[in-house]
């Protein structure tokens, strides 16, 4: 049985308040809407992703998103420390070796799916696979 949290306190960074466009849950990465809302990833290839949110929130109401620091994330699948992460559908964070994915960050813990790890977060960027 996976723990839900409610909120999660960055260990680094400061995190920017956006209005939801739906209820998003601590954990997720989160893309930015049209109109300057956000919303759950959910789409690695073509969802921006700006971040993740560290409180849940109901849609409708400030968010706050960390874009870049340090701080927990709910894992989708089993993660390695230093893996490429992105998005699964659901807002989840997956690693990935895919050229063109969004990325929101790297992990600096291993996990099991539906765990929380630290992960260090550097939205809107894509991968680009290395030779």
């Amino acid at each position: 049985m996976a723990i839900t949290k409610t909120k999660l306190i960055p260990r680094d960074g400061k995190p920017i308040t956006y209005i939801t466009s739906e209820a998003i849950a601590a954990g997720l990465a989160v893309k930015l809407e049209t109109g300057g809302t956000v919303g759950i990833a959910d789409t690695a290839a073509s969802d921006i992703i700006i971040g993740i949110c560290v409180e849940a929130t109901a849609s409708g109401l400030g968010a706050p998103i960390l874009c870049g620091g340090i701080c927990k994330a709910l894992a989708g699948t089993a993660i390695n420390e230093g893996e490429a992460l992105t998005c699964e559908d659901g807002g989840r964070v997956v690693d990935t070796t895919t050229t063109g994915d969004y990325l929101v960050g790297r992990a600096l813990s291993d996990a099991e799916d539906g765990e929380y790890f630290e992960i260090q977060v550097m939205g809107h960027v894509r991968y680009a696979a290395t030779t």
